[in-house]
């Protein structure tokens, strides 16, 4: 999978998710956890009614295993989305 490909960060997460063989609730429960909040607000986030802020898109590229670079791009394409 190519992130840079992407210009919509939550469609690249979720694939990425898919990618990972990981069912959808499970892991939107586990990122919820490692970020400290409601696994609700990962999914009105994920669907598209709400936004990761800077901090947690790291923290969710982190827990991921998203490289840096890409990353950085993830951190962009929030910020578009939040402008």
């Amino acid at each position: 999978m190519n992130i840079f490909e992407y210009d919509d960060y939550k469609e690249a997460l979720k694939l990425y998710i898919r990618n990972k063989d990981e069912s959808s609730r499970g892991a939107f429960k586990n990122i919820a956890e490692y970020l400290g909040v409601h696994a609700t607000l990962i999914s009105q986030i994920l669907s598209g009614t709400k936004d990761f802020t800077e901090e947690q898109i790291f923290s969710v590229c982190e827990f991921l295993g998203i490289p840096k670079l890409e990353s950085h791009f993830l951190w962009i394409l929030v910020q578009i989305e939040r402008a």
